[in-house]
């Protein structure tokens, strides 16, 4: 016999842009479609992480995740406590905690419950743009959204896994972005991420990645290492730049600096000298 009861309980969601999914009790998020919420990202392991619900609350669990599980930025150890608008980050999707509070009917019976449809959710929504309060731009701190996706390009890259290794360096990349746009040091975070995409550069032969690195030092007007420009011009290796436009709104942005010396002018003059073979549309 099934008997209820009401439960005075919070009735929780997780939202991913602009839709929500409710959670039942054990609430499953990863690649396997056996998993109740699905994510079709290379960063999220098969069965990535698990929400569970109960009278006393939420909570968020790493099910032993390969490139782990973030709160707010900061790296998930075992569980942690969840509230509304929480910020939880699997693989390079950000899910939004939502808790509606009111009465929840809960059922009692000697019965296995009916476990949910399984629920595919839309492309990942890339976690892109970050508060100050999300990340800390320090490559050694352990626990940040660098940290964790650094250390998932690093192993796709060892791997061979370029898919992997391009979802991680593509949110690297727009994640120092706004922080080089709010005015944030960046330091060293900065010239890593150039590695990474300079690396993907030369594995893929896309010169899509050389253009992202332009894009990237346009923000802050920062003049390129000689030892990434020798990599760029590698890449290159005397064809066309496919696209010269983001070189050209780089130097302009260089160009704005009145304390170059010698040295730094005559590393501008090396990246000037790729806009002088004209462009070629077939070009990769």
């Amino acid at each position: 016999m099934v008997s209820s009861a009401d439960v005075a309980t919070g009735s929780f969601k997780v939202r991913i842009g602009s839709q929500e999914f409710p959670i039942d009790e054990d609430f499953t998020v990863g690649r396997s479609s056996s998993c109740d919420l699905v994510l079709a990202d290379t960063l999220v392991s098969r069965r990535h992480a698990a929400f569970l619900a109960s009278p006393a609350g939420l909570v968020v669990q790493d099910l032993g995740s390969r490139n782990g599980v973030l709160l707010n930025g900061v790296r998930v150890d075992g569980t942690a406590p969840l509230k509304h608008g929480d910020r939880v980050t699997i693989g390079g999707v950000q899910l939004t905690v939502v808790e509606t509070r009111r009465a929840r009917m809960k059922t009692i019976s000697g019965n296995e419950p009916t476990s949910m449809d399984r629920i595919t959710a839309p492309p990942p929504t890339v976690v892109s743009e970050y508060s100050s309060d999300d990340v800390e731009f320090d490559a050694t701190a352990k626990g940040t959204v660098f940290e964790m996706f650094s250390k998932a390009c690093d192993r796709a890259l060892g791997d061979g896994d370029l898919d992997g290794a391009e979802s991680a360096t593509r949110i690297l990349f727009m994640s120092v972005r706004a922080a080089l746009l709010r005015g944030a040091s960046v330091g060293v975070v900065l010239e890593r991420a150039t590695g990474y995409g300079l690396s993907l550069a030369e594995r893929t032969g896309q010169q899509v990645w050389i253009e992202r690195v332009f894009e990237l030092y346009s923000a802050n007007k920062r003049v390129l290492r000689e030892d990434h420009i020798d990599r760029i011009v590698a890449v290159i290796a005397g064809s066309p730049l496919r696209n010269p436009q983001p070189l050209d709104h780089y130097l302009g942005k260089l160009d704005e600096r009145e304390d170059l010396t010698d040295e730094l002018s005559s590393r501008i003059g090396r990246l000037r000298s790729l806009l002088d073979t004209p462009a070629n549309p077939e070009t990769t």
